[in-house]
């Protein structure tokens, strides 16, 4: 616990120390103009809470079909996280939909396809 107190006690001064660069910054320094960053901890803390959500559903032993209609809930769920607070900044339309995110939802179809579920 002590550990990750002194984690985002650095984090914190960190976001401070480049926020008061970005405030001294004058013409023609490149961070000039720049917008103040924030805080990421919160945003990040909640995007692991649903990656752990999903992942303990994931792996008990003996789902039944409401357990896998509730991991498809929890991969939907995780996923909508992740583009809510990290979102891609590339400009690119849909730029969420590559094999590994999508690939959470795979995972129940295939389960439920190959009755990998008990009943």
């Amino acid at each position: 616990m002590e550990r990750m107190h002194s984690d985002l006690a650095v984090l914190w001064l960190q976001v401070d120390h480049v926020n008061a660069l970005i405030r001294a910054a004058k013409a023609g320094d490149c961070l000039f103009g720049v917008e103040e960053i924030k805080d990421p901890s919160d945003k990040l803390i909640e995007v692991h809470l649903a990656v752990l959500r999903y992942n303990m559903q994931s792996r008990r032993f003996g789902l039944t079909a409401p357990g896998l209609v509730k991991l498809r809930d929890l991969a939907i769920e995780l996923l909508e996280v992740v583009k809510t607070n990290m979102p891609m900044k590339s400009g690119e339309k849909n730029a969420w939909k590559f094999e590994k995110a999508h690939s959470l939802l795979h995972k129940v179809r295939y389960r439920m396809r190959y009755r990998m579920y008990c009943i």
